[in-house]
């Protein structure tokens, strides 16, 4: 792990680029499906772990417990991990927490004859969903292609702005780049917050009615 990690290090420095990498690794007593921060200049940032466990995840992947936002040379950038995009709460909370970017490391499968129509309901609407819930840039970074002869991903790599809309995208079919001029901004919820009306949504569950029902 520490020389794939110092590479990815040299890439960054080389390239003088902030570059996000999705990796398993060993932290906190269990093994993370991660995404890791370098800054522009080699230095490492931190990293975050896939919070919300979709389905196999659970045989090998110990679940993050934290949102971090991460300050390098492009902003102010939050961090989630594939199927995190799936919650609410996730994105909600970088956006809570001033992420200017929300980057997505993910792996979104797909099936389907045809590549050039390979697609994934994450990158369809829920991703969308988060970037106009939160007014925030949200960014996706997908496989593509067949991986051992059994388990297809849709490509779509994208940057989605703030209202919703994607504005770049790669290919379903092939290797490709999304590329976009982006000028980082605060999150501007379209709605107001109103975090009075909804704190039992954050009480544990043994509290809850629905714990009690027989």
């Amino acid at each position: 792990a520490g020389a794939v990690m110092a590479r990815y290090a040299r890439v960054a420095e080389e390239a003088g680029i902030v570059l996000v990498v999705g990796l398993a690794l060993d932290h906190g007593g269990g093994t993370r499906n991660a995404a890791v921060v370098w800054d522009a200049d080699g230095t490492l940032r931190g990293m975050a772990s896939k919070r919300f466990l979709w389905d196999f995840d659970r045989r090998w992947f110990t679940a993050g417990d934290d949102s971090p936002v991460f300050e390098p040379a492009a902003g102010r950038i939050g961090v989630l991990v594939c199927a995190d995009g799936r919650m609410p709460e996730i994105a909600r909370l970088l956006a809570v927490r001033g992420a200017e970017i929300i980057l997505d490391p993910t792996a979104w499968v797909t099936a389907g004859g045809d590549p050039s129509t390979w697609t994934n309901p994450q990158f369809e609407h829920m991703l969308r969903t988060r970037a106009r819930e939160n007014g925030v840039w949200t960014v996706a970074a997908n496989k593509v292609g067949i991986e051992r002869d059994a388990i297809a991903y849709c490509g779509r790599s994208c940057i989605i702005d703030p209202a919703g809309d994607v504005v770049a995208e790669a290919p379903s079919d092939r290797p490709g780049i999304a590329m976009e001029d982006v000028e980082p901004r605060a999150p501007a919820f379209p709605v107001t917050r109103r975090p009075d009306l909804y704190r039992r949504l954050t009480a544990p569950t043994a509290d809850l009615a629905v714990a009690h029902t027989t």
